[in-house]
């Protein structure tokens, strides 16, 4: 009986972590700049010849996976970028 309360709660602490990795972090924050970052470096990328107002699967790959490198990139850009300027400070 008490393994059981014990699975349950944990069960219930997993599902609540799940909701709130998936739906509030990543729906609410992370997406928006991944999804419109990617969609907008492979615009400039075909030169505006692509459309993606209905991407496919394929495409909404591409477009995470450039948002996510681009991000990355500025990311260490900026990083790099600070360091320098300490080191020379």
């Amino acid at each position: 009986m008490f393994d059981e309360v014990i699975s349950g709660f944990i069960k219930g602490v997993f599902r609540f972590l799940g909701w709130l990795i998936m739906d509030v972090i990543f729906d609410l924050f992370i997406d928006p700049f991944i999804y419109s970052t990617g969609k907008l470096t492979l615009r400039v990328i075909t030169l505006g010849q692509y459309r993606f107002d209905n991407p496919s699967h394929l495409t909404k790959f591409f477009i995470y996976s450039a948002g996510v490198i681009i991000l990355l990139a500025g990311l260490y850009l900026t990083f790099y970028i600070a360091f320098m300027l300490i080191k020379t400070a």
